[in-house]
Order: C-alpha cells, then sequence, then structure tokens
C-alpha cells in the first residue's frame, strides 16, 4: 500500500506542509513553520534498513 503525501494532505485541510530530506532542508522547514499561522506538517524521510 502506497503510503499518503503527508505535506500535500495538510496542505489539502487548509495546513502548511513540507518535505526535509536533509538538516538544511529541516532547518528551514521548522523556521518557516515558526512563522507560519496554522499547522504544518514536516516530512522527513527514514534511511531505509
Amino acid at each position: 500500500m502506497a503510503r499518503p503525501g503527508f505535506p500535500a494532505l495538510s496542505r489539502a485541510y487548509g495546513g502548511a506542509g513540507a518535505h526535509a530530506a536533509s538538516p538544511a532542508e529541516l532547518r528551514d522547514a521548522v523556521g518557516k513553520a515558526l512563522t507560519t499561522p496554522g499547522p504544518t506538517v514536516i516530512e522527513v524521510p527514514e534511511p531505509p534498513g
């Protein structure tokens, strides 16, 4: 079963969403989330294995 795109799902319900694949992207996403009104989902992929 395919997993949903959680950032897109959050946006569909009126929130914000981001995908962070590196520490720099996570830092930017958290910074933006802290200044965005409402909820934000930040998806951080886990390495396989």
